[in-house]
């Protein structure tokens, strides 16, 4: 009986064989988790790489996000900039539609005056012409010297003229000359004074606004204050432009007696 047990229990293991074993599993365990720990220290390493690869991605990205933001920010501000440039150009741009508008309207308004005062100023020439251009015998004034617009100018350029000299250069007598004056003063061609020496003396329309402003302003003035006052305000001589023009005439009209005599004197 002793022998089949023995039989069946299977062969003796000894205590060192056995310690041997249980060691070799412990080494080997050990073994394991060591190389656990490696791979989880690996993975750790790994992952830490992994996140601060992440991390710099991730400001890289915001940074580059920022920049675009940005940028769009700075576009957006442009834009909007231009946009109230825009708006201030176009109000301008109205501004000035409507100034020019109405200064065309004006300048429109003024020649339609200055068109119709020069149509009244024609009538009026020709109707003083028509006065002008036959004398009592029912000559042609342009032979006897009668010319509307002569008349004034010789009038305007000269300021002060002798009644006598203005009525021998156009060939009238002195109290033809006076009636001439009278009614074109009284037509608003010129206006003017005449002293108790046959002078007229010729005042434009600002003198006589500088005279009139004079007198507003004085009140009550007295005729030895107004002549002398008179005399600083109305000029009694003519232009240099005018001198200029009255010289030219009367080289001319030297010129034309000096050719007139050598035609005399040639036909003698």
């Amino acid at each position: 009986g002793f022998w089949a047990l023995k039989q069946k229990s299977g062969p003796v293991v000894q205590p060192q064989e056995v310690e041997k074993k249980a060691q070799g599993r412990m080494n080997l365990k050990l073994r394991q988790k060591h190389a656990e720990e490696i791979e989880s220290e690996e993975k750790t390493e790994e992952d830490d790489e992994k996140s601060e690869l992440s991390r710099r991605e991730a400001a890289k990205l915001a940074k580059k996000e920022e920049k675009k933001a940005q940028r769009e920010a700075k576009k957006q501000a442009y834009e909007e900039k231009l946009q109230r440039q825009n708006e201030k150009n176009a109000k301008y741009l109205e501004k000035e539609k409507e100034r020019e508008e109405k200064e065309k309207e004006e300048e429109e308004r003024l020649k339609k005056i200055e068109e119709e005062k020069q149509k009244k100023e024609e009538e009026e020439y020709a109707k003083w012409k028509d006065m002008f251009a036959v004398d009592e015998g029912g000559e042609e004034a342009e032979e006897a010297g009668y010319d509307l617009k002569k008349f004034i100018d010789f009038i305007k350029m000269r300021k002060v003229v002798m009644v006598e000299e203005l009525a021998s250069e156009f060939g009238l007598d002195g109290k033809t000359a006076v009636s001439r004056l009278d009614d074109l003063e009284k037509g608003g061609w010129i206006n003017g004074i005449k002293d108790e020496r046959g002078k007229y003396i010729y005042i434009t329309e600002e003198e006589f606004l500088a005279v009139k402003k004079y007198i507003e302003k004085r009140g009550r003035v007295s005729r030895a204050e107004l002549c002398n006052e008179g005399n600083r305000l109305v000029r009694l001589d003519p232009t240099e432009e005018d001198k200029a023009k009255i010289q030219a005439e009367e080289r001319a009209l030297v010129e034309i007696l000096e050719q007139d005599d050598k035609e005399e004197r040639k036909g003698n």
